[in-house]
Protein backbone atom coordinates (compact mmCIF):
# COMPACT_ATOMS: atom_id res chain seq x y z
CA UNK A 1 0.00 0.00 0.00
CA UNK A 2 3.02 2.02 0.41
CA UNK A 3 4.54 1.65 -2.37
CA UNK A 4 1.19 2.37 -4.38
CA UNK A 5 1.24 5.47 -2.68
CA UNK A 6 4.51 6.42 -3.69
CA UNK A 7 3.91 5.69 -7.10
CA UNK A 8 1.00 8.08 -7.35
CA UNK A 9 2.76 10.78 -5.69
CA UNK A 10 5.66 9.81 -8.49
CA UNK A 11 2.28 10.46 -10.62
CA UNK A 12 1.52 13.89 -9.02
CA UNK A 13 4.97 14.93 -8.82
CA UNK A 14 5.58 13.91 -12.55
CA UNK A 15 2.15 15.65 -13.88
CA UNK A 16 3.27 19.24 -12.32
CA UNK A 17 6.65 19.39 -12.63
CA UNK A 18 9.45 19.76 -10.63
CA UNK A 19 9.49 22.70 -8.24
CA UNK A 20 12.53 24.17 -10.41
CA UNK A 21 11.04 24.36 -13.58
CA UNK A 22 10.52 27.34 -15.85
CA UNK A 23 7.84 27.51 -18.64
CA UNK A 24 8.61 29.71 -21.62
CA UNK A 25 6.77 32.83 -21.85
CA UNK A 26 5.86 32.08 -25.38
CA UNK A 27 5.17 28.79 -25.35
CA UNK A 28 3.07 27.51 -22.46
CA UNK A 29 0.81 25.12 -24.38
CA UNK A 30 3.77 22.91 -24.41
CA UNK A 31 3.79 22.31 -21.26
CA UNK A 32 0.26 21.95 -20.34
CA UNK A 33 -1.18 21.07 -23.78
CA UNK A 34 -4.81 21.23 -22.64
CA UNK A 35 -7.15 21.96 -20.40
CA UNK A 36 -8.04 18.76 -20.14
CA UNK A 37 -4.11 17.60 -18.79
CA UNK A 38 -5.42 20.93 -16.01
CA UNK A 39 -8.21 18.94 -14.96
CA UNK A 40 -6.41 15.55 -15.35
CA UNK A 41 -3.24 17.53 -12.09
CA UNK A 42 -5.84 19.08 -10.41
CA UNK A 43 -7.96 15.74 -10.11
CA UNK A 44 -5.01 13.90 -9.24
CA UNK A 45 -4.15 16.29 -6.17
CA UNK A 46 -7.93 15.34 -4.72
CA UNK A 47 -7.41 11.46 -5.59
CA UNK A 48 -4.18 11.95 -3.33
CA UNK A 49 -5.68 13.86 -0.76
CA UNK A 50 -8.88 11.27 -0.61
CA UNK A 51 -6.37 8.83 -0.49
CA UNK A 52 -4.56 9.82 2.34
CA UNK A 53 -7.43 11.00 4.31
CA UNK A 54 -8.81 7.23 3.86
CA UNK A 55 -5.46 5.58 5.20
CA UNK A 56 -5.20 8.04 8.52
CA UNK A 57 -9.10 7.72 9.52
CA UNK A 58 -8.05 3.65 8.92
CA UNK A 59 -5.07 3.78 10.58
CA UNK A 60 -6.86 5.89 13.80
CA UNK A 61 -9.99 3.83 13.43
CA UNK A 62 -11.94 6.97 13.00
CA UNK A 63 -15.02 5.96 11.23
CA UNK A 64 -15.27 2.72 13.54
CA UNK A 65 -18.51 3.52 15.30
CA UNK A 66 -20.18 4.07 11.79
CA UNK A 67 -18.22 0.78 10.52
CA UNK A 68 -20.31 -1.00 13.78
CA UNK A 69 -23.33 0.70 13.11
CA UNK A 70 -23.06 -0.85 9.22
CA UNK A 71 -21.91 -4.00 10.37
CA UNK A 72 -25.00 -4.72 12.88
CA UNK A 73 -27.16 -3.71 9.93
CA UNK A 74 -25.72 -6.22 7.40
CA UNK A 75 -26.13 -8.55 10.31
CA UNK A 76 -29.86 -7.75 10.38
CA UNK A 77 -30.72 -8.34 7.13
CA UNK A 78 -29.22 -11.12 7.03
CA UNK A 79 -30.79 -12.83 10.63
CA UNK A 80 -31.51 -16.38 11.39
CA UNK A 81 -32.07 -18.67 14.11
CA UNK A 82 -29.55 -19.51 16.45
CA UNK A 83 -28.56 -23.04 16.26
CA UNK A 84 -29.52 -25.53 19.12
CA UNK A 85 -26.64 -27.52 20.03
CA UNK A 86 -25.74 -25.00 22.35
CA UNK A 87 -27.69 -24.04 25.39
CA UNK A 88 -27.46 -21.28 27.99
CA UNK A 89 -28.10 -21.54 31.53
CA UNK A 90 -29.06 -18.26 33.49
CA UNK A 91 -28.70 -17.12 36.58
CA UNK A 92 -31.34 -14.89 36.21
CA UNK A 93 -33.27 -12.78 38.85
CA UNK A 94 -35.60 -15.50 39.30
CA UNK A 95 -32.41 -17.75 40.62
CA UNK A 96 -31.60 -14.92 42.44
CA UNK A 97 -34.57 -14.09 44.19
CA UNK A 98 -34.62 -18.17 45.40
CA UNK A 99 -32.11 -17.43 46.78
CA UNK A 100 -32.70 -14.45 48.39
CA UNK A 101 -30.38 -12.35 45.60
CA UNK A 102 -26.97 -14.23 46.29
CA UNK A 103 -25.20 -16.04 43.69
CA UNK A 104 -25.70 -19.69 43.56
CA UNK A 105 -23.25 -21.57 46.04
CA UNK A 106 -20.36 -24.31 44.56
CA UNK A 107 -22.94 -26.53 46.55
CA UNK A 108 -25.11 -25.31 43.77
CA UNK A 109 -22.67 -25.55 40.91
CA UNK A 110 -21.75 -29.47 41.98
CA UNK A 111 -26.03 -30.61 41.65
CA UNK A 112 -26.35 -28.55 38.54
CA UNK A 113 -22.72 -30.04 36.85
CA UNK A 114 -24.25 -33.63 38.06
CA UNK A 115 -27.75 -33.01 36.63
CA UNK A 116 -26.45 -31.66 33.32
CA UNK A 117 -24.23 -34.74 33.19
CA UNK A 118 -26.99 -37.10 33.49
CA UNK A 119 -28.90 -35.57 31.36
CA UNK A 120 -25.89 -36.30 28.51
CA UNK A 121 -24.56 -32.56 28.33
CA UNK A 122 -21.59 -32.96 26.35
CA UNK A 123 -19.59 -29.75 27.57
CA UNK A 124 -20.21 -27.69 30.70
CA UNK A 125 -18.53 -24.19 30.54
CA UNK A 126 -18.58 -21.14 33.16
CA UNK A 127 -18.58 -18.15 32.29
CA UNK A 128 -17.90 -17.42 35.94
CA UNK A 129 -13.99 -17.87 37.50
CA UNK A 130 -14.50 -19.31 40.40
CA UNK A 131 -11.90 -17.94 42.13
CA UNK A 132 -13.09 -16.69 45.56
CA UNK A 133 -13.07 -19.15 48.26
CA UNK A 134 -16.01 -20.24 50.24
CA UNK A 135 -16.56 -22.68 53.04
CA UNK A 136 -13.84 -25.45 53.03
CA UNK A 137 -16.66 -28.27 52.74
CA UNK A 138 -18.21 -26.56 49.49
CA UNK A 139 -15.00 -25.77 47.81
CA UNK A 140 -14.19 -29.35 48.46
CA UNK A 141 -17.39 -30.98 46.82
CA UNK A 142 -17.26 -28.80 43.78
CA UNK A 143 -13.33 -30.45 43.23
CA UNK A 144 -14.73 -33.86 43.97
CA UNK A 145 -17.61 -33.12 41.26
CA UNK A 146 -14.77 -31.43 38.54
CA UNK A 147 -12.78 -34.75 39.01
CA UNK A 148 -15.63 -36.77 38.75
CA UNK A 149 -16.36 -35.09 35.30
CA UNK A 150 -13.19 -34.35 34.71
CA UNK A 151 -12.65 -33.25 30.80
CA UNK A 152 -16.62 -31.87 30.68
CA UNK A 153 -16.36 -28.95 32.71
CA UNK A 154 -14.41 -25.55 31.74
CA UNK A 155 -13.94 -23.40 34.45
CA UNK A 156 -13.69 -19.28 33.34
CA UNK A 157 -10.16 -17.43 33.88
CA UNK A 158 -8.99 -14.41 32.47
CA UNK A 159 -4.99 -13.35 32.44
CA UNK A 160 -3.49 -10.31 33.34
CA UNK A 161 -3.71 -7.84 30.35
CA UNK A 162 -3.06 -3.90 30.21
CA UNK A 163 -6.18 -1.57 29.71
CA UNK A 164 -4.63 1.81 29.01
CA UNK A 165 -3.18 3.05 31.76
CA UNK A 166 -4.99 0.29 34.14
CA UNK A 167 -3.15 -2.85 34.82
CA UNK A 168 -5.49 -5.75 35.52
CA UNK A 169 -4.51 -8.57 37.40
CA UNK A 170 -5.45 -12.41 36.56
CA UNK A 171 -8.37 -14.00 37.30
CA UNK A 172 -8.53 -17.74 37.37
CA UNK A 173 -10.08 -20.52 39.62
CA UNK A 174 -9.14 -21.87 43.12
CA UNK A 175 -5.33 -23.98 42.91
CA UNK A 176 -7.31 -26.98 43.75
CA UNK A 177 -9.86 -26.61 40.72
CA UNK A 178 -7.43 -25.86 38.55
CA UNK A 179 -5.94 -29.27 38.54
CA UNK A 180 -9.13 -31.09 38.00
CA UNK A 181 -10.82 -28.46 35.64
CA UNK A 182 -9.90 -27.15 31.96
CA UNK A 183 -9.66 -23.29 31.76
CA UNK A 184 -11.53 -21.12 29.12
CA UNK A 185 -10.81 -17.10 28.58
CA UNK A 186 -14.01 -15.68 29.47
CA UNK A 187 -12.85 -11.73 28.42
CA UNK A 188 -14.08 -9.69 25.41
CA UNK A 189 -13.00 -6.20 24.34
CA UNK A 190 -15.68 -3.55 23.25
CA UNK A 191 -14.79 -1.10 20.73
CA UNK A 192 -15.20 2.54 21.07
CA UNK A 193 -18.67 3.78 22.24
CA UNK A 194 -19.46 -0.44 22.79
CA UNK A 195 -21.36 -1.05 19.77
CA UNK A 196 -19.48 -4.06 18.88
CA UNK A 197 -17.37 -6.79 20.96
CA UNK A 198 -13.94 -8.66 19.86
CA UNK A 199 -13.44 -11.41 21.51
CA UNK A 200 -10.13 -14.14 21.32
CA UNK A 201 -9.92 -17.84 20.27
CA UNK A 202 -7.05 -18.22 22.74
CA UNK A 203 -4.64 -16.19 25.12
CA UNK A 204 -1.94 -16.53 26.62
CA UNK A 205 -1.71 -17.73 30.23
CA UNK A 206 1.65 -18.42 32.27
CA UNK A 207 3.47 -19.48 29.07
CA UNK A 208 0.41 -21.94 27.49
CA UNK A 209 -2.67 -21.08 25.26
CA UNK A 210 -5.93 -21.22 26.78
CA UNK A 211 -8.92 -21.46 24.75
CA UNK A 212 -11.53 -18.85 24.86
CA UNK A 213 -14.83 -19.91 26.36
CA UNK A 214 -16.56 -19.05 22.39
CA UNK A 215 -13.56 -21.70 20.90
CA UNK A 216 -14.64 -24.25 23.73
CA UNK A 217 -17.98 -24.61 22.79
CA UNK A 218 -17.23 -24.35 18.85
CA UNK A 219 -14.76 -27.16 19.32
CA UNK A 220 -12.62 -24.41 17.35
CA UNK A 221 -9.20 -25.78 16.31
CA UNK A 222 -7.54 -22.96 13.99
CA UNK A 223 -4.71 -20.32 14.84
CA UNK A 224 -5.66 -17.67 17.53
CA UNK A 225 -7.39 -14.92 16.46
CA UNK A 226 -9.83 -12.17 17.68
CA UNK A 227 -12.62 -11.89 16.03
CA UNK A 228 -16.07 -10.10 15.78
CA UNK A 229 -19.48 -12.63 16.82
CA UNK A 230 -21.35 -12.75 13.66
CA UNK A 231 -25.01 -10.79 15.08
CA UNK A 232 -26.94 -12.11 12.09
CA UNK A 233 -27.89 -15.25 15.11
CA UNK A 234 -30.82 -13.80 16.51
CA UNK A 235 -29.99 -14.38 20.77
CA UNK A 236 -33.36 -14.36 21.34
CA UNK A 237 -33.77 -17.93 19.45
CA UNK A 238 -30.78 -19.19 21.81
CA UNK A 239 -32.62 -22.05 23.91
CA UNK A 240 -31.95 -21.13 27.69
CA UNK A 241 -33.07 -22.41 30.58
CA UNK A 242 -33.31 -20.67 34.56
CA UNK A 243 -30.51 -22.04 36.53
CA UNK A 244 -32.85 -22.66 39.54
CA UNK A 245 -34.86 -24.75 37.12
CA UNK A 246 -32.06 -27.34 36.35
CA UNK A 247 -30.84 -27.03 40.10
CA UNK A 248 -34.57 -28.21 41.14
CA UNK A 249 -35.56 -30.10 38.00
CA UNK A 250 -37.97 -28.48 37.02
CA UNK A 251 -37.25 -28.33 33.26
CA UNK A 252 -37.65 -31.36 30.86
CA UNK A 253 -34.05 -32.27 31.80
CA UNK A 254 -34.13 -34.46 28.51
CA UNK A 255 -34.10 -31.41 26.33
CA UNK A 256 -30.11 -31.17 27.45
CA UNK A 257 -29.20 -34.53 25.68
CA UNK A 258 -26.33 -34.23 23.48
CA UNK A 259 -26.01 -30.48 23.43
CA UNK A 260 -22.68 -27.90 24.97
CA UNK A 261 -23.95 -25.45 27.92
CA UNK A 262 -22.60 -22.29 29.14
CA UNK A 263 -23.71 -20.75 32.88
CA UNK A 264 -23.84 -17.12 33.20
CA UNK A 265 -25.59 -14.60 34.82
CA UNK A 266 -28.08 -12.69 33.38
CA UNK A 267 -30.35 -10.93 35.94
CA UNK A 268 -30.92 -7.02 35.53
CA UNK A 269 -27.90 -5.73 38.03
CA UNK A 270 -24.91 -7.89 36.70
CA UNK A 271 -22.34 -5.67 34.80
CA UNK A 272 -21.94 -8.52 32.19
CA UNK A 273 -24.15 -6.58 29.63
CA UNK A 274 -23.01 -5.30 26.31
CA UNK A 275 -24.66 -3.52 23.32
CA UNK A 276 -25.85 -5.15 20.74
CA UNK A 277 -27.48 -2.40 18.06
CA UNK A 278 -30.61 -2.59 16.78
CA UNK A 279 -31.23 -5.61 18.83
CA UNK A 280 -33.03 -6.41 21.89
CA UNK A 281 -32.93 -2.64 22.76
CA UNK A 282 -29.28 -2.60 22.05
CA UNK A 283 -28.77 -4.79 25.33
CA UNK A 284 -28.08 -8.44 26.05
CA UNK A 285 -26.06 -10.52 28.85
CA UNK A 286 -22.38 -11.10 27.74
CA UNK A 287 -22.92 -14.96 28.16
CA UNK A 288 -25.21 -14.57 24.56
CA UNK A 289 -21.92 -13.19 22.51
CA UNK A 290 -19.75 -16.04 23.58
CA UNK A 291 -22.83 -18.21 21.99
CA UNK A 292 -22.72 -16.25 19.15
CA UNK A 293 -19.18 -16.25 18.53
CA UNK A 294 -19.09 -19.91 19.01
CA UNK A 295 -21.73 -20.25 15.98
CA UNK A 296 -19.62 -17.84 14.45
CA UNK A 297 -16.27 -20.13 15.03
CA UNK A 298 -18.65 -23.10 13.77
CA UNK A 299 -19.21 -21.50 9.92
CA UNK A 300 -15.08 -21.45 9.55
CA UNK A 301 -12.58 -19.11 10.52
CA UNK A 302 -13.01 -15.80 10.65
CA UNK A 303 -11.02 -13.69 8.08
CA UNK A 304 -10.20 -9.69 8.97
CA UNK A 305 -9.16 -7.84 6.04
CA UNK A 306 -9.63 -5.03 7.40
CA UNK A 307 -9.33 -1.35 5.22
CA UNK A 308 -6.71 -2.80 2.74
CA UNK A 309 -9.06 -4.33 0.07
CA UNK A 310 -11.61 -1.00 0.37
CA UNK A 311 -8.49 1.57 0.10
CA UNK A 312 -7.37 -0.70 -3.10
CA UNK A 313 -10.94 -0.53 -4.82
CA UNK A 314 -11.59 3.25 -3.92
CA UNK A 315 -7.77 4.31 -4.89
CA UNK A 316 -8.58 2.50 -8.41
CA UNK A 317 -12.02 4.32 -8.94
CA UNK A 318 -10.63 7.13 -7.60
CA UNK A 319 -7.68 7.53 -10.25
CA UNK A 320 -9.96 6.52 -12.83
CA UNK A 321 -12.49 9.42 -11.82
CA UNK A 322 -9.28 11.88 -11.85
CA UNK A 323 -7.79 10.75 -15.29
CA UNK A 324 -11.73 10.89 -16.65
CA UNK A 325 -12.17 13.51 -19.32
CA UNK A 326 -15.84 14.02 -18.71
CA UNK A 327 -17.31 15.08 -15.25
CA UNK A 328 -19.10 12.09 -14.55
CA UNK A 329 -19.19 10.49 -11.55
CA UNK A 330 -19.93 7.03 -12.47
CA UNK A 331 -16.31 5.12 -11.02
CA UNK A 332 -17.17 6.55 -7.45
CA UNK A 333 -20.79 5.39 -7.50
CA UNK A 334 -19.44 1.87 -8.81
CA UNK A 335 -17.05 1.78 -6.10
CA UNK A 336 -19.50 2.63 -3.36
CA UNK A 337 -22.04 -0.04 -4.66
CA UNK A 338 -19.39 -2.67 -4.93
CA UNK A 339 -18.20 -1.91 -1.07
CA UNK A 340 -21.63 -2.32 -0.09
CA UNK A 341 -22.33 -4.98 -1.67
CA UNK A 342 -19.27 -6.96 -1.07
CA UNK A 343 -18.96 -6.47 2.23
CA UNK A 344 -22.51 -7.94 2.24
CA UNK A 345 -21.75 -11.13 0.60
CA UNK A 346 -18.60 -11.61 2.43
CA UNK A 347 -20.34 -11.58 5.54
CA UNK A 348 -21.42 -14.59 4.67
CA UNK A 349 -17.95 -16.35 4.51
CA UNK A 350 -17.11 -15.05 7.53
CA UNK A 351 -14.82 -12.50 5.95
CA UNK A 352 -14.72 -9.25 7.02
CA UNK A 353 -13.60 -5.83 5.46
CA UNK A 354 -13.90 -2.09 6.77
CA UNK A 355 -15.84 -0.18 3.98
CA UNK A 356 -16.29 3.22 5.97
CA UNK A 357 -12.56 5.08 5.83
CA UNK A 358 -12.90 4.11 1.84
CA UNK A 359 -16.45 6.02 1.63
CA UNK A 360 -14.95 8.68 3.51
CA UNK A 361 -12.00 8.82 0.99
CA UNK A 362 -14.27 8.87 -1.96
CA UNK A 363 -16.57 11.41 0.00
CA UNK A 364 -13.60 13.89 0.21
CA UNK A 365 -12.62 13.13 -3.46
CA UNK A 366 -16.15 13.41 -4.88
CA UNK A 367 -16.30 16.92 -3.24
CA UNK A 368 -12.86 17.92 -4.11
CA UNK A 369 -14.18 16.41 -7.82
CA UNK A 370 -17.50 18.34 -7.53
CA UNK A 371 -15.44 22.10 -6.90
CA UNK A 372 -13.44 21.42 -9.79
CA UNK A 373 -16.45 20.36 -12.49
CA UNK A 374 -18.38 23.61 -10.91
CA UNK A 375 -15.47 25.86 -12.03
CA UNK A 376 -14.18 24.08 -14.88
CA UNK A 377 -17.05 22.43 -16.17
CA UNK A 378 -20.35 24.08 -18.23
CA UNK A 379 -23.37 23.92 -16.13
CA UNK A 380 -26.00 22.81 -18.77
CA UNK A 381 -23.69 20.41 -21.01
CA UNK A 382 -20.94 18.08 -20.54
CA UNK A 383 -18.13 20.72 -21.60
CA UNK A 384 -15.53 22.60 -19.96
CA UNK A 385 -15.37 26.37 -19.23
CA UNK A 386 -13.43 28.78 -20.60
CA UNK A 387 -11.05 28.99 -17.25
CA UNK A 388 -9.76 24.95 -17.94
CA UNK A 389 -8.09 26.48 -21.14
CA UNK A 390 -7.45 30.02 -20.03
CA UNK A 391 -3.84 30.78 -18.84
CA UNK A 392 -2.38 33.94 -17.82
CA UNK A 393 0.76 33.72 -20.40
CA UNK A 394 0.70 34.37 -24.25
CA UNK A 395 0.64 31.96 -26.45
CA UNK A 396 2.69 32.44 -29.76
CA UNK A 397 1.86 29.19 -31.46
CA UNK A 398 -1.94 29.44 -31.58
CA UNK A 399 -4.97 31.74 -32.61
CA UNK A 400 -8.05 31.93 -29.91
CA UNK A 401 -11.61 31.17 -31.65
CA UNK A 402 -14.76 31.98 -30.32
CA UNK A 403 -18.26 30.84 -31.85
CA UNK A 404 -21.39 32.27 -30.94
CA UNK A 405 -24.56 31.23 -32.47
CA UNK A 406 -26.54 34.24 -32.36
CA UNK A 407 -30.17 33.18 -32.11
CA UNK A 408 -29.70 30.38 -29.38
CA UNK A 409 -32.23 30.99 -27.15
CA UNK A 410 -34.69 31.02 -29.91
CA UNK A 411 -33.12 27.50 -31.05
CA UNK A 412 -33.23 25.94 -27.80
CA UNK A 413 -36.70 27.43 -27.08
CA UNK A 414 -38.67 24.05 -26.79
CA UNK A 415 -35.76 21.82 -26.08
CA UNK A 416 -34.39 20.00 -23.20
CA UNK A 417 -31.41 20.06 -21.26
CA UNK A 418 -29.68 16.95 -23.08
CA UNK A 419 -31.10 18.15 -26.55
CA UNK A 420 -29.28 21.40 -25.60
CA UNK A 421 -25.84 19.19 -24.94
CA UNK A 422 -26.79 17.34 -27.67
CA UNK A 423 -26.49 20.41 -30.19
CA UNK A 424 -23.71 21.71 -28.60
CA UNK A 425 -21.87 18.43 -28.47
CA UNK A 426 -22.42 18.18 -32.58
CA UNK A 427 -21.15 21.58 -32.77
CA UNK A 428 -18.23 20.83 -30.81
CA UNK A 429 -17.42 17.40 -33.05
CA UNK A 430 -17.61 19.79 -35.72
CA UNK A 431 -15.35 22.30 -34.42
CA UNK A 432 -12.66 19.60 -33.50
CA UNK A 433 -13.20 17.47 -36.72
CA UNK A 434 -10.06 16.32 -38.44
CA UNK A 435 -7.90 19.25 -37.32
CA UNK A 436 -5.57 19.63 -34.76
CA UNK A 437 -8.34 21.31 -32.17
CA UNK A 438 -7.88 20.57 -29.01
CA UNK A 439 -10.37 20.96 -25.82
CA UNK A 440 -13.54 22.85 -26.54
CA UNK A 441 -14.96 24.87 -23.93
CA UNK A 442 -18.29 26.18 -23.87
CA UNK A 443 -19.46 29.77 -21.76
CA UNK A 444 -22.84 30.95 -21.74
CA UNK A 445 -23.86 31.11 -25.93
CA UNK A 446 -20.00 30.52 -27.14
CA UNK A 447 -17.80 27.62 -28.10
CA UNK A 448 -13.93 28.93 -26.98
CA UNK A 449 -10.85 26.65 -28.33
CA UNK A 450 -7.74 27.14 -29.23
CA UNK A 451 -6.13 25.82 -32.91
CA UNK A 452 -2.68 25.95 -34.85
CA UNK A 453 -1.56 29.71 -35.68
CA UNK A 454 -2.84 30.68 -39.35
CA UNK A 455 -1.51 33.15 -41.85
CA UNK A 456 -4.00 36.14 -42.04
CA UNK A 457 -5.20 35.11 -45.73
CA UNK A 458 -5.51 31.22 -45.00
CA UNK A 459 -6.82 32.47 -41.49
CA UNK A 460 -9.43 34.10 -43.59
CA UNK A 461 -10.20 31.28 -45.95
CA UNK A 462 -10.43 29.18 -42.64
CA UNK A 463 -12.62 30.85 -40.83
CA UNK A 464 -15.42 31.42 -43.95
CA UNK A 465 -15.26 27.64 -44.60
CA UNK A 466 -15.84 26.77 -41.17
CA UNK A 467 -19.07 28.92 -40.73
CA UNK A 468 -20.49 27.91 -43.86
CA UNK A 469 -19.85 24.18 -42.64
CA UNK A 470 -21.24 25.04 -39.26
CA UNK A 471 -24.18 26.83 -40.46
CA UNK A 472 -24.87 23.91 -43.02
CA UNK A 473 -24.83 21.64 -40.56
CA UNK A 474 -27.58 23.49 -38.30
CA UNK A 475 -29.69 23.31 -40.78
CA UNK A 476 -28.88 19.69 -41.81
CA UNK A 477 -28.69 17.86 -38.33
CA UNK A 478 -30.75 20.22 -36.44
CA UNK A 479 -33.61 20.80 -39.01
CA UNK A 480 -33.26 24.96 -38.77
CA UNK A 481 -32.33 27.49 -41.17
CA UNK A 482 -32.16 30.40 -38.23
CA UNK A 483 -29.24 29.19 -36.65
CA UNK A 484 -26.28 32.09 -37.88
CA UNK A 485 -23.09 30.87 -36.31
CA UNK A 486 -20.89 34.05 -36.29
CA UNK A 487 -16.75 33.56 -35.53
CA UNK A 488 -14.41 35.70 -33.16
CA UNK A 489 -10.85 34.81 -33.92
CA UNK A 490 -8.06 36.51 -31.81
CA UNK A 491 -4.74 37.03 -33.48
CA UNK A 492 -2.90 39.10 -30.20
CA UNK A 493 -0.38 36.37 -29.57
CA UNK A 494 1.73 38.99 -27.19
CA UNK A 495 -1.65 39.01 -25.37
CA UNK A 496 -2.55 36.74 -22.57
CA UNK A 497 -4.37 33.97 -23.50
CA UNK A 498 -7.02 34.34 -20.98
CA UNK A 499 -7.01 38.28 -22.20
CA UNK A 500 -7.16 36.92 -25.75
CA UNK A 501 -10.10 34.60 -25.19
CA UNK A 502 -12.35 37.69 -23.58
CA UNK A 503 -11.19 39.71 -26.88
CA UNK A 504 -12.82 36.43 -28.87
CA UNK A 505 -15.41 36.45 -27.54
CA UNK A 506 -16.13 39.70 -27.95
CA UNK A 507 -15.32 39.72 -31.55
CA UNK A 508 -18.14 36.84 -32.11
CA UNK A 509 -20.33 39.04 -30.04
CA UNK A 510 -19.61 41.81 -32.52
CA UNK A 511 -20.18 39.36 -35.67
CA UNK A 512 -23.18 38.38 -34.43
CA UNK A 513 -24.49 42.29 -33.80
CA UNK A 514 -23.20 42.95 -37.43
CA UNK A 515 -24.53 39.39 -38.86
CA UNK A 516 -21.38 38.65 -40.47
CA UNK A 517 -19.71 35.18 -40.52
CA UNK A 518 -16.25 36.08 -38.76
CA UNK A 519 -14.22 38.98 -37.34
CA UNK A 520 -10.36 38.87 -36.70
CA UNK A 521 -9.41 40.34 -34.06
CA UNK A 522 -5.95 41.77 -35.13
CA UNK A 523 -3.98 44.91 -34.02
CA UNK A 524 -5.58 46.69 -37.55
CA UNK A 525 -8.90 45.60 -35.77
CA UNK A 526 -8.30 47.05 -32.91
CA UNK A 527 -7.01 50.16 -34.43
CA UNK A 528 -9.71 50.04 -35.98
CA UNK A 529 -12.44 49.39 -33.37
CA UNK A 530 -10.54 51.98 -31.04
CA UNK A 531 -11.07 54.86 -33.50
CA UNK A 532 -14.69 53.91 -33.31
CA UNK A 533 -14.36 53.59 -29.74
CA UNK A 534 -13.11 57.36 -30.23
CA UNK A 535 -15.26 58.98 -32.16
CA UNK A 536 -18.37 57.29 -30.37
CA UNK A 537 -17.30 59.00 -27.38
CA UNK A 538 -16.56 62.57 -29.24
CA UNK A 539 -19.67 61.85 -30.50
CA UNK A 540 -21.63 61.95 -27.56
CA UNK A 541 -19.59 65.09 -26.43
CA UNK A 542 -20.95 67.07 -29.42
CA UNK A 543 -24.44 65.79 -28.65
CA UNK A 544 -23.91 67.49 -24.84
CA UNK A 545 -22.24 70.42 -26.71
CA UNK A 546 -25.19 70.89 -29.61
CA UNK A 547 -22.03 70.80 -32.23
CA UNK A 548 -24.10 69.04 -34.11
CA UNK A 549 -26.74 71.02 -36.51
CA UNK A 550 -29.12 70.40 -39.24
CA UNK A 551 -28.66 71.40 -43.14
CA UNK A 552 -31.33 71.26 -45.76
CA UNK A 553 -29.73 69.91 -49.28
CA UNK A 554 -33.03 70.99 -51.85
CA UNK A 555 -34.08 69.10 -54.89
CA UNK A 556 -34.45 70.86 -58.31
CA UNK A 557 -36.61 70.38 -61.03
CA UNK A 558 -33.97 70.04 -63.62
CA UNK A 559 -36.58 70.91 -66.68
CA UNK A 560 -37.88 73.85 -64.89
CA UNK A 561 -35.10 74.99 -62.15
CA UNK A 562 -37.41 75.00 -59.45
CA UNK A 563 -36.95 74.10 -56.13
CA UNK A 564 -39.64 71.14 -55.40
CA UNK A 565 -38.23 69.58 -51.94
CA UNK A 566 -34.89 69.37 -50.13
CA UNK A 567 -33.29 66.86 -48.53
CA UNK A 568 -32.62 67.23 -44.00
CA UNK A 569 -28.95 66.35 -43.23
CA UNK A 570 -27.08 66.48 -39.88
CA UNK A 571 -23.55 67.72 -40.06
CA UNK A 572 -21.48 67.75 -37.28
CA UNK A 573 -18.36 70.02 -36.60
CA UNK A 574 -16.62 69.34 -33.23
CA UNK A 575 -15.11 72.54 -31.89
CA UNK A 576 -16.01 74.71 -34.75
CA UNK A 577 -12.57 72.60 -37.01
CA UNK A 578 -13.40 70.93 -40.28
CA UNK A 579 -17.13 69.01 -40.56
CA UNK A 580 -16.45 64.98 -39.76
CA UNK A 581 -16.81 62.69 -42.82
CA UNK A 582 -20.29 61.17 -42.56
CA UNK A 583 -18.34 57.81 -44.02
CA UNK A 584 -16.58 57.75 -40.93
CA UNK A 585 -19.96 56.95 -38.68
CA UNK A 586 -20.02 53.59 -40.89
CA UNK A 587 -19.47 50.87 -39.05
CA UNK A 588 -20.33 48.19 -41.16
CA UNK A 589 -17.39 46.13 -42.61
CA UNK A 590 -18.14 45.58 -46.18
CA UNK A 591 -15.23 43.14 -46.79
CA UNK A 592 -16.51 40.86 -44.15
CA UNK A 593 -20.04 40.44 -45.59
CA UNK A 594 -21.91 36.84 -46.28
Amino acid sequence: MIRWFQTLADKIRHAFGSSGEEVSDVTPFIRRKSGAELLRRKRLKVALVAAIIGVLSAAIELPLPAEDLYRAARAQLRVRPAPQDIAVITIDDKTLNSFERHLPTRHHDSRVIDRLVAAGVTKIVFDRAHADPETPASDARFAQTLARHRGKVWLGMAPARQHGFQQIDEIVPQPEFRKVASLAAMIGQATPFGLSLILPTAVEYRGNQQPSLSAVLAGYQGPALRYRPDYAFNPGTVSSYSYVDVLEGKMPISDLRGKKVIIGNTFFESSDYYIMPLNYNGRIAGVYFHVLGAHTLKRGTPIDLLWVPTMIIVGVAVVVQALNRRRSSKPLWTAVIALLAASFILDEFTINIDIMSGLLAVAVAAFGFQRINRKYFASDVDAMTTSAISSDRPSAERDVYALKIANLAELSEDWSDREIGDFVNTLIAYVKGPGEVGDVAFERDLLVWLAPRMETVELERHADGLALMLKTAISHDWQSSNGSPALGIDTNHDLPVSLRIKKAMQAADEAAARGVRFIINDAAHLEARNQRLELIRVLEKGLRDRDIGVAYQPKIDLASGRIVGAETLIRWQPNGRDFINPQELVLKDSSQEP
